[in-house]
């Protein structure tokens, strides 16, 4: 059955490419994607461009749907670099380091960047310019035509965790590197296949606190090696193209970490906390229309009996209309699925999914979600997103049916004149039962970690985010977040006393009370803060500081739990 999806799958990303291949007439320039989580700077390029957004330096910004290919990325610079008198000196200095390090023509400028290997120059005096210059770096580049490139570029990371409660000097460490070969051909294909080891010794519940994505990895899991090891593999091949002016196409196939749907903090819609997916993803935008459609192959949750592992399907489809001054606003639906191959009813790009799921016998996880994003002021956004698990009973508000969730948020930037900062205000609020389904299956999870927000359903949270740019090379941010959570009743043997839908594991059964009252339960209270420094000394390497304080009270016994950890974190890629 595997192999036959597969194939199916494929085969249809093939077709659909060729078409594109054969009817294109604009070609862009650089087709592969830019990464979400990157060490080139110390100011991610898509914050950037989401400060540039909310201060309306640019047009159009679609943080509800990345990653960007580098050409989509490069028309957004120019775009920036023709209002530069109204950046300031800071983002001025930014937009240039970034021009440097997605805009291909810099790359043979020797004064501008190096390339260690196979480059012009003297190796040694390349090597030298690989550690100590602010030159941009490229491990090998090679120009294979007018429109084609390849890239091999590599990273590597050392991350020291150390916690001072509530055990107070425990430590670890970990080490990681590994490469990614990318580029373009044809000036409309993007490939990438990216690869990275990691070795690990010390405390592994610290290791978790620090990189919690390594609860689901197999081999940190297995854990039987005689040092405790990881590694990730990422890969696509990704095609687009401009048929006409405001007319953009693409289509991907492959393995990459990706955010879905709004939100400043975690988002509702797809977080990107649990690991990349394997996907097909397609977009089309058209003036004030764009649509995108994703479907994901994901893992269920983990067993040692490999019998009992399987794989789910997620498919999420969205419409946005996007009003330049004024807002964007969309509706999708989403559609968790399993035990069978690719369904063709989730391929269709003209179906709503809620109703085509209840066609389909009621035998998978469906949901349907709104939203908004308002572009009225400068400097100054609000979002909010509305998600259905079920359709409301508002007659009935406390009904276990009414599994709904939702988020508002502002952006506020650069307030008082206070240049380079920048705040988030969010509120996440999720009923119980959320995000849940009878069939264990579909819930809404990968490898058992939510793929929605973070938060367990029956909670609700307060967020908050400063950032603050001192330089083009030093970034400071803060985050607090202030969390409720009512969470079943369990026996001391771990068995199920009372279900208030407070677990995205445990659906709503007969035996339990249809009213399910919002923080009904075991109510639990939670504390997050958290500051972290990161710094570039020089051009692609980091220097992260990280403090993250976390306190979770029972409000029925009083029982506190705290933990603080300190993270260094060293990182090089290029």
């Amino acid at each position: 059955m595997y192999s036959y999806c597969f194939n199916f799958v494929t085969v249809r990303a093939i077709i659909i490419t060729s078409f594109f291949l054969f009817t294109a007439e604009n070609l862009l320039g650089q087709a592969d994607m830019v990464p979400f989580f990157n060490l080139n700077s110390a100011v991610s390029v898509y914050d950037f461009l989401k400060t540039m957004r909310v201060k309306k330096i640019i047009a159009q910004y679609n943080d509800d749907n990345i990653n960007l290919s580098r050409g989509e990325l490069s028309k957004l610079l120019d775009e920036i670099e023709s209002k530069r008198d109204l950046l300031s000196s800071t983002e001025k200095i930014l937009l240039e380091r970034y021009k440097l390090t997605y805009r291909e023509e810099l790359i043979e400028d020797k004064e501008l960047s190096t390339v260690l290997i196979d480059g012009a120059e003297n190796f040694g005096y390349r090597l030298g310019d690989m550690f100590f210059s602010d030159k941009e770096k490229f491990f090998y580049f090679r120009r294979l035509s007018d429109k084609s490139t390849l890239f091999i570029d590599m990273m590597g990371n050392g991350t020291n965790p150390y916690q001072f409660s509530p055990n107070s000097g425990r430590t670890s460490m970990i080490w990681d590197g590994g490469f990614r070969a990318r580029g373009t051909l044809k000036g409309n294909l993007g490939y990438a296949l990216a690869f990275y080891k990691g070795f690990l010794r010390g405390d592994r519940e610290l290791m978790l606190l620090a990189r919690p994505i390594l609860k689901a990895n197999f081999k940190f899991v297995e854990n039987i090696d005689a040092f405790a090891s990881y590694d990730f593999t990422e890969g696509y091949i990704r095609y687009e193209t401009d048929p006409e002016e405001d007319f953009h196409l693409s289509v991907q196939f492959g393995r990459e970490d990706i955010r879905y749907g709004l939100g400043y903090g975690s988002r509702l819609v797809w977080s990107g906390e649990s690991p990349a997916p394997d996907m097909l993803k397609f977009n089309l935008s058209y003036g004030a229309l764009h649509y995108s459609q994703v479907h994901l192959s994901v893992p269920g949750d983990f067993s040692f009996n490999r019998l009992d592992n399987f794989t789910k399907y997620f498919a999420i489809h969205r419409v946005k209309l996007a009003f330049t001054e004024l807002f964007d606003i969309g509706i999708g639906d989403i559609v968790v699925y399993s035990d069978r191959g690719i369904d063709f009813a989730y391929l269709n790009p003209f179906l709503f999914y809620k109703f085509a799921e209840q066609s389909l016998q009621d035998r998978d996880n469906g949901l349907m979600f709104f939203d908004i994003q308002t572009h009225f002021f400068k400097n100054l956004e609000f979002q909010a997103t509305f998600l259905m698990d079920e359709t409301p009973d508002f007659g009935n508000i406390n009904r276990f049916s009414n599994k709904w969730a939702y988020q508002i948020g502002a952006f506020l930037y650069e307030p008082f004149g206070l240049e380079n900062f920048s705040a988030v205000f969010e509120y996440t609020y999720i009923r119980p039962y959320v995000y849940t389904h009878w069939n264990p299956k579909n819930v809404y999870s990968s490898w058992g970690i939510g793929s929605g927000h973070r938060l367990q359903p029956n909670s609700d949270e307060l967020y908050a985010r400063l950032n603050y740019n001192l330089s083009d090379r030093i970034r400071f941010q803060f985050e607090a977040a202030r969390s409720r959570h009512g969470r079943n009743r369990l026996a001391p043997d771990g068995s199920i006393l009372e279900n208030v839908g407070g677990d995205i594991r445990v659906p709503y059964r007969p035996v339990d009370p249809e009213n399910a009252p919002f923080l009904a339960g075991v109510l639990h209270r939670g504390v997050l803060l958290g500051g972290e420094i990161t710094f570039e000394p020089w051009k692609n390497y980091l220097l992260n500081f990280r403090y993250q304080f976390r306190s979770d009270r029972n409000t029925e016994t009083n029982a506190l739990e705290e933990s603080s950890i300190f993270v260094f974190r060293f990182g090089f890629e290029y």
